[in-house]
């Protein structure tokens, strides 16, 4: 129940005492200035003043007011008619004198006297991303005002949008301010920053195969964020599981080797996608030289030419004719299971010796992988890179730089 309070009307320098009959005239009506308060923080406080009146709206003095409020959790009314702000919201405030009484109207209506955006700022890291803005403030007097009412705008909509309740909506890549402003044209701000971040990495096609020495498929990887969307302008770094099987280029242009699988990979600032390859060159009927025989092979620590296998320039992939001569020496290694054998490949002195040493062994390696696949041990080949080392013809001409990009056996035991 509302508390009451009471006051009694003291003589004022016009004021007179009525009387009728000889009794003293009786309050009909009670005046209470201002009828209407608005109230913008808690503990603000208004005077009002009772008016006790006879039947013809005289002022009657001497009279005792008592002060009541309908809710004394908005506000509450002194006994002299002292209203402070407790909560916000509306409240009766009647003073009452006799059998009359009159009434006055509190709001109470917290302004905002200082204004905050919580998070300040933020980082969104993927497009359709959202985060809740919220606002918070203090009235005039401190204190505090849960959600006051503001209008939201985004400075950059194309990066960042935010709607009526403060949600902000990631667009594109970009920084935008956002304001928050009541309507009494009190402003605070975050800066929210959109930022993808790579989620996964997809390559496409996720399968290949090809089916010709030399042929080529092109590879491309899209890198998206948490909510699927493509993240561009990333460097991509391509790499491969089998360089024997095939070779990648820098864009993801993977060109055949060898028969064999290979596993290509994309990586985008740590994060990985991959494909799968498969090489599966058909054998070609090629005019087969004289076969190899057992005892054609080295004897321990000798070496041989394979005479039959030449690379062209600049390529690691098996010749057609080389074939014939390579099944032979597989069968002719099986005969001897104990033995140990090293396949030294090498190069012509055109290019750099780095690159002429990585293409010898991957010469070698093409030929040690296709000795396996026909059903030699792999424990008992090994396979070397000499480059342009040791040639076995003159690299002043084209025909004797053809014959240093050959292939040597050599028996170790």
């Amino acid at each position: 129940m509302a508390a009451a309070h009471a006051s009694f009307e003291g003589i004022g320098t016009v004021g007179l005492s009525w009387f009728l009959g000889g009794r003293r005239a009786p309050v009909t009506s009670v005046g209470v200035n201002p009828p209407m308060v608005t109230l913008e923080s808690l503990g603000a406080t208004q005077q009002l003043a009772a008016s006790p009146m006879d039947h013809a709206g005289r002022p009657l003095t001497r009279r005792a007011v008592l002060w009541t409020s309908s809710n004394d959790s908005v506000a509450t009314v002194s006994a002299t008619g002292l209203v402070t702000a407790v909560g916000n919201g509306s409240a009766t405030i009647t003073a009452a004198s006799e059998a009359a009484s009159g009434t006055a109207n509190v709001t109470v209506s917290q302004t905002a006297a200082t204004l905050a955006v919580a998070p300040p700022a933020d980082t969104l890291t993927a497009l359709g991303q959202t985060q809740q803005l919220a606002t918070s403030g203090q009235d005039a007097n401190g204190n505090p005002i849960a959600n006051p009412r503001v209008a939201w705008t985004s400075s950059n909509a194309s990066a960042v949008t935010v709607n009526a309740s403060g949600l902000a909506t990631a667009v594109r890549n970009g920084t935008s301010t956002v304001t928050a402003v009541t309507a009494a044209g009190l402003t605070a701000t975050a800066t929210v920053t959109v930022l993808q971040a790579i989620a996964s990495v997809s390559v496409s096609p996720p399968t290949a195969s090809i089916n010709a020495a030399g042929g080529r498929v092109p590879f491309t990887a899209q890198a998206t964020d948490a909510n699927g969307r493509p993240v561009t302008g990333k460097v991509i770094t391509w790499t491969l599981s089998a360089p024997a099987v095939a070779s990648l280029s820098p864009t993801g242009v993977a060109t055949a080797v060898a028969n064999g699988t290979a596993q290509i990979t994309a990586t985008v600032e740590g994060r990985a996608g991959s494909a799968v390859l498969t090489v599966a060159i058909p054998r070609r009927a090629a005019p087969a030289p004289a076969p190899v025989a057992a005892a054609a092979l080295p004897a321990v620590n000798a070496t041989v030419v394979l005479r039959n296998v030449i690379f062209r320039p600049n390529s690691a992939v098996l010749p057609p004719e080389a074939l014939g001569d390579l099944d032979a020496v597989a069968q002719a290694m099986k005969a001897i299971p104990n033995a140990r054998w090293e396949i030294g490949g090498f190069t012509s002195n055109m290019g750099t010796a780095t690159r002429n040493q990585l293409l010898s062994r991957r010469r070698a390696l093409a030929v040690r992988n296709y000795l396996v696949r026909q059903g030699v041990r792999a424990a008992s080949l090994s396979a070397v890179g000499y480059g342009p080392q040791n040639p076995v013809a003159s690299n002043a001409t084209v025909a004797g730089r053809r014959q240093n990009m050959r292939v040597e056996i050599k028996r170790l035991r």
